[in-house]
């Protein structure tokens, strides 16, 4: 199940009788590590809950437990459960290749946020890698591979001294350099107009991501985050790696943007609120068009409801770290689509 389609379906999710956990494990570390850690927040939860929901409770954690157990893969660096047992059981399970904070939710609904979280940091993006003898374009969902193109060029060197001269050699190698390049340009302008994606990074040898950023046309340039020469022997795990982090920095950098809108628009042109209140009653009469949250905003409870009218109102959602501009708005606001006169 995909990242979209598993949030399609928990916010579909109708509270029960029995309890509902939603469970993030952080899979990076020793397994002793984040299996003690959950074990032991599980232990709180199951002695807070009254006698008569315990027995559910139990079933859906043995639930969990055995997932873990049996169903992880080798490269998933967390995974996210969402499980009910009882008579109306659910079990819905994502793994990510990026990391997550270990934590055990109990309520009556499956908490979404730390999913929209996820994906506002680590959507989709593309890696160009460029050398002298190939080029890869890559796409990465939630930090995983989800596409490869691979493309070789050519072998020329054979050719010299036996059918051409050095000087015919290197004027071939330019316009065959010219024309790798070019191709490769309209593939990655190709996949990025049918995959909607606004982030690219290119790296390889320094000389190929120097040529390959000055083709780029003006409409991917401007999607350009990151261009850095590095080693492609190092690898393509090292390689992803700062990819990730050049792409979550970009965004991180792109939600302060946004902050910066909602404070303008507040101030100016009234297309804007913020505050818990302002922006529920604007999610709720249609008019919201952004939601802008705290990933620190205090209050869990307060933060599903926001998210859930988001997602029912067809609203976008832009998490927010370490912003004092935010933190003076209260933590949360909204962009709008229009004002509503009796505002």
């Amino acid at each position: 199940m995909t990242l979209d389609g598993a949030l399609q379906t928990l916010l579909a999710v109708d509270e029960g009788e029995c309890p509902l956990l939603s469970c993030f494990v952080d899979l990076s570390g020793p397994r002793s590590v984040w299996q003690n850690e959950l074990h032991s927040q599980s232990k709180v939860h199951a002695r807070t809950l009254p006698t008569m929901k315990r027995e559910a409770y139990g079933e859906a954690f043995s639930l969990i437990d055995r997932y873990l157990e049996t169903s992880l893969r080798p490269e998933s660096r967390s995974a996210a459960l969402f499980v009910r047992g009882g008579k109306e059981p659910l079990m819905v399970s994502l793994q990510f290749e990026v990391p997550m904070e270990t934590r055990l939710i109990v309520d009556g609904l499956p908490q979404v946020y730390p999913l929209v979280e996820l994906r506002d940091t680590y959507d989709r993006f593309v890696i160009v890698i460029t050398t002298e003898k190939e080029a890869r374009i890559l796409e990465t969902t939630m930090g995983a591979v989800s596409r490869q193109i691979l493309s070789e060029r050519p072998e020329l060197r054979q050719r010299i001294g036996r059918e051409w001269t050095r000087e015919r050699y290197q004027n071939h190698r330019e316009d065959r350099d010219n024309r790798f390049i070019k191709e490769k340009v309209r593939i990655l302008d190709d996949l990025v107009k049918k995959r909607g994606h606004n982030h690219l990074v290119v790296t390889g040898s320094p000389k190929m991501v120097s040529r390959f950023v000055g083709a780029l046309p003006p409409h991917l340039e401007e999607k350009l985050i990151h261009k850095e020469p590095t080693n492609p022997k190092a690898g393509l795990d090292v390689i992803l790696l700062e990819a990730i982090q050049s792409f979550a920095e970009a965004e991180n950098a792109e939600s302060h943007d946004h902050v910066a809108k909602l404070e303008s628009s507040i101030l100016s042109s009234g297309l804007g609120v913020s505050g818990y209140e302002a922006s529920k009653t604007a999610l709720e009469s249609g008019c919201g068009d952004l939601l802008v949250v705290d990933q620190d905003y205090p209050d869990t409870e307060q933060r599903e409801e926001l998210i859930r009218l988001a997602a029912q109102s067809a609203a976008h959602v832009e998490t927010v770290q370490g912003s004092e501009v935010l933190a003076r708005l209260s933590g949360v606001g909204c962009l709008l689509r229009y004002r509503p006169d009796h505002w």
